[in-house]
């Protein structure tokens, strides 16, 4: 069930046997900017953590233990410029309990972001600082993951001429340290009044116990100005080569290439199996030719960016090996676009796409990921994901590859 509860506000229940658990996940979107995403990260840890009910982390817990270890979670992310705060709860199956779970599910989640730990001068102080703090932990210790720091690096280069994109989703470090009680209490209050709010709830739920359930939050119209969520790089001229040291034994050699097909267009699964051909499965040419056969990388793969027009390949190398495995990784990108690959092979990659698919199936998470992003882009989700993927040609697959141009290449390697 899709509904629109009010202007603004809107209610997707998926009703199902197969889980234990009820979830339900309440989001707030709002469109990014260059300055917005770190006060909205530290506003969702905040409020997941206490509230007016529940001033300390040490009484929340307590009150999940109570609802039989249900479990709360919270965290931003972006699909292209849509920043979307989210606030999970995951309650048993009320048929397995003998409490009314799922209204005291959404009690909670009502008490967490409507009641905040507030006084006449914001957000409590000690609160505030604390989450402050932590924050600022977490974000300096992403930097010590050199993959993930590697990732980061290019997807700023990629956008370094777009001052939104070049902010990841959480803010930065910098961005964190400087805010102060009143940005907080300014962000919380455009939240409840400006974003767009849906709610989604997955399990073996009444529709219209829910809709009753949602009728009891404290919400109001709001006019939401939806936009464009799928984005291409506004990339000019030549290849963006940049060379990082750090002390490092483990060299990163990291690329973006523009994709000419972006989320849900024409040859969109066609770019899917492409992508598993190249990096994506264990059947592809990183992981088989550059990994395996060439022992060149610790790991070698590669991901679309399906909302924002390009893939990223990521490999961990030895230092000495970078212009090789510069070559060698030239040289699986004009495999595809030769056709270079059996039918075998294809298949193979097909079956697998398929198969991490129906796995996903079995996770809550994934179903509500799907609805979020139909919600986002508009695009219903496939009804036949598996009958599409078999439907790709090898002529699709070489046609998107084509189509392939590098415009990004980092290396983050030992200190000379």
């Amino acid at each position: 069930m899709d509904k629109q509860i009010m202007a603004g506000v809107h209610l997707h229940v998926i009703p199902t046997h197969q889980f234990q658990t009820t979830k339900i996940m309440m989001t707030f979107t709002s469109r990014q900017t260059a300055t917005n995403a770190a006060v909205r990260n530290l506003l969702t840890n905040i409020l997941s953590t206490s509230s007016a009910k529940y001033p300390t982390q040490t009484a929340l817990a307590r009150q999940l233990s109570n609802l039989y270890g249900a479990v709360i979670g919270a965290y931003v992310s972006r699909l292209s410029y849509a920043h979307v705060m989210r606030f999970k709860i995951s309650v048993i199956n009320e048929r397995y309990t003998d409490q009314p779970l799922l209204p005291q599910g959404f009690d909670l989640l009502k008490e967490l972001i409507f009641n905040p730990l507030i006084n006449a001068d914001g957000f409590d102080a000690l609160t505030f600082k604390l989450q402050q703090e932590n924050l600022i932990n977490t974000l300096k210790s992403w930097d010590d993951d050199k993959q993930f720091y590697a990732l980061r690096q290019v997807e700023e280069l990629v956008f370094q001429d777009d001052p939104v994109l070049a902010v990841p989703s959480t803010g930065t470090v910098d961005q964190v340290a400087k805010l102060t009680n009143l940005d907080l209490m300014q962000a919380y209050q455009d939240m409840i009044a400006k974003d767009r709010i849906d709610i989604y709830v997955v399990g073996d739920v009444d529709a219209a116990e829910v809709e009753r359930l949602v009728s009891q939050l404290p919400l109001k119209e709001r006019q939401f100005n939806q936009f464009a969520v799928l984005t291409r790089p506004n990339w000019q001229g030549d290849v963006l080569e940049k060379v990082e040291h750090q002390p490092i034994e483990q060299a990163k050699l990291d690329r973006v290439y523009l994709c000419p097909v972006n989320y849900r267009e024409p040859l969109y699964r066609a770019a899917m199996v492409m992508n598993g051909l190249l990096g994506g499965t264990p059947y592809s040419f990183l992981f088989t030719n550059v990994r395996e056969q060439a022992s060149m990388a610790y790991y070698a793969s590669s991901s679309l960016r399906h909302f924002n027009g390009h893939l990223v390949m990521q490999t961990g190398i030895q230092p000495d090996n970078v212009a090789a495995v510069q070559t060698l990784l030239d040289q699986q990108v004009a495999l595809l676009q030769v056709g270079d690959f059996s039918l075998e092979r294809l298949q193979m990659v097909k079956d697998a796409l398929i198969n991490q698919y129906e796995t996903s199936q079995d996770y809550q998470n994934s179903l509500l990921e799907r609805q979020l992003t139909a919600t986002l882009t508009g695009i219903a989700t496939a009804n036949d994901f598996a009958k599409e993927i078999q439907a790709v040609t090898k002529d699709q697959v070489v046609e998107v590859a084509q189509g392939l141009s590098k415009c990004v290449e980092y290396v983050l390697t030992g200190e000379d």
